[in-house]
């Protein structure tokens, strides 16, 4: 898998200008990688967050349910209040 946002090739698109800048600037919004299985979006995510130090979380919507969903956005929020 790549490790670097530079190693990654065919994503130039999905990055773009925007998310270039905020990954510079480490101020990531929330992101939601949406597309079918092998496309990349594992891959694509791991390399953002090693480029940032912003707290990242995974969560696959193939294997978890609402109950990990709202787990994982109380924990959002709780990080938030620090």
């Amino acid at each position: 898998r790549p490790q670097a946002l530079s190693d990654l090739v065919g994503q130039e698109e999905a990055l773009g200008d925007v998310l270039r800048q905020a990954v510079q600037e480490d101020r990531l919004p929330s992101l939601i990688l949406w597309g079918p299985p092998g496309c990349g979006k594992t891959s694509f995510a791991h390399c953002v967050a090693g480029s940032t130090r912003c707290n990242f979380r995974s969560l696959s919507a193939a294997k978890a349910g609402l109950s990990e969903l709202r787990e994982e956005l109380a924990k959002a929020a709780g990080n938030l209040k620090l």
